[in-house]
């Protein structure tokens, strides 16, 4: 119940919330994977959907990184310090972008599938020999990050600049007379340090999966 639960409010919303979606069978999706203990959350009260068999068996979840890495570090990066007292908004606020960046981190699982499909003998060896940085290599595309990361900053410079440049907070810049809520560079800094090396990581432990399982 709510006095005994173990954690910060945070995780409690997030317990709340994931509960609420296993019962419409969401995390029985292979795009899908909840923060909380899947032996605490409520059996779907919907039949189950036959996906396609796109992924192999797998128990690759990096939610508690991506968890501890969001509160050690990405908050802390983006946020103001103090305390407006909201708590339930923030909270709320806090689910969504956790279970965004659990879906884009861990679609690399199907990355990883596609790029096994296309050399398979190549990504068999290096599994073999438990090259983790080898596979890393192969799968990196160091071009295609880097138009990544521009468009990321494109984006975030558009979407992200106050209008009027009026009421920023400590985190905004100047740019062309206007403010950021938030400097784009650190949005470009999250997606080169966290979000990237996630989904790789991902990827590279998938494919070790990929051969065990199979």
């Amino acid at each position: 119940d709510n006095e005994h639960f173990k954690g910060s409010f945070c995780d409690y919303m997030l317990f709340e919330i994931e509960n609420a979606y296993a019962k419409f069978r969401r995390y029985t999706s292979p795009d899908e994977h909840p923060f909380t203990s899947p032996s605490l959350l409520s059996s779907p009260v919907l039949p189950p959907v036959a996906y396609p068999a796109t992924l192999v068996p797998n128990s690759v979840n990096h939610n508690a990184r991506i968890l501890s890495a969001y509160v050690a570090d990405l908050v802390p990066m983006v946020c103001d310090v103090g305390d407006d007292n909201n708590y339930g908004s923030s909270a709320v606020a806090d689910v969504a972008v956790l279970q965004a960046l659990s879906k884009r981190v861990h679609y690399g699982k199907f990355v990883a599938e596609a790029k096994w499909q296309e050399d398979p003998e190549g990504y068999a060896r290096l599994v073999g020999e438990r090259d983790r940085q080898g596979i890393w290599m192969r799968l990196s595309d160091f071009g295609v990050e880097k138009v990544l990361l521009e468009r990321v900053r494109a984006k975030a410079a558009t979407y992200g600049k106050e209008i009027g440049g009026a009421g920023a907070g400590a985190a905004g810049e100047e740019e062309e007379g206007g403010r950021w809520k938030v400097d784009p560079g650190k949005i470009v800094n999250i997606y080169k340090d966290y979000i990237i090396p996630m989904t790789k990581d991902v990827e590279v432990e998938y494919l070790m999966q990929r051969v065990e399982n199979s």
